[in-house]
């Protein structure tokens, strides 16, 4: 189907903290739609989280003509993934979504234990992955990839769970346009120009940040990012919302 003729649109990425606060949340999401968010990329969307259902919450309140896909677990395993896609169906047509789950570590190591201990948790391996739609935008077809990468395991981990991703997209049909979003988890305060340089060697020829220079995400770091392909960037911001540990990046895009 051939729907929407403009050549722009605007995507956001936001991790939720665990839809600790879901309330604040909500609204926020809808902050960035009427900021002119057309996809939002969440993070954390856990469903189980001190019993409130985030998902059924998020989507009660988006407008009507949105809608939404997730990659979560309803039991044991609720903390596994917790990926979400909200789109806007007056400029995103056809949609289809393919599920990708990343390595994981087979043990924890001390330091990775120690952060849970710190925080009062009980040690735990997550699962993690990409929730990845195509659509149709004019007459082209975007593919917007939803990741969230370890913070365990360390830099080579991380390195290995984006590779997976880069084979696995390689492995499909081609598309017009691309974006890769979310949660990278590149933990430290130094060399966020190297990260990102890091990043983009993983990913492939072609691919860009929405930002030319480093910038803070969350609390001091650089941890979200927007790499897109074949796109024009007009436009992007951190927007600096309260109720979660990481700010929303939004980006305008011309196809």
């Amino acid at each position: 189907m051939v729907g929407n003729q403009s050549k722009t649109f605007s995507v956001a990425t936001y991790n939720i903290f665990d839809g600790r606060r879901p309330e604040q949340i909500t609204q926020n999401i809808l902050k960035l739609i009427r900021q002119g968010a057309h996809v939002i990329c969440l993070q954390e969307v856990w469903p189980l989280y001190r019993g409130r259902n985030i998902r059924k919450l998020i989507d009660q309140h988006i407008p009507v003509h949105f809608k939404s896909q997730y990659y979560s677990e309803d039991g044991a395993n609720w903390y596994d993934y917790g990926l979400g896609v909200l789109w806007d169906t007056n400029v995103f047509f056809d949609p289809t979504f393919n599920q990708l789950s990343f390595p994981k570590k087979s043990r924890l190591t001390l330091w990775d234990k120690s952060f849970f201990w710190i925080l009062g948790l009980t040690p735990t391996i997550f699962g993690r992955g990409a929730l990845i739609g195509t659509f149709t935008f004019g007459e082209k077809t975007v593919r917007i990839t939803n990741l969230h990468l370890d913070f365990q395991g360390g830099d080579i981990h991380r390195a290995n769970q984006l590779q997976s991703l880069t084979n696995y997209l390689n492995s499909q049909p081609l598309v017009d346009n691309e974006i890769i979003c979310g949660d990278f988890n590149t933990i430290g305060l130094l060399g966020k120009q190297e990260k990102i340089t890091g990043l983009k060697k993983i990913l492939g020829n072609g691919f860009q940040s929405i930002f030319k220079k480093p910038y803070t995400s969350s609390i001091i770091q650089q941890l979200d990012y927007i790499f897109v392909k074949n796109l024009s960037v007009r436009q992007a911001k951190i927007i600096k919302l309260l109720g979660s540990d990481h700010y929303p990046l939004l980006a305008e895009l011309s196809a």
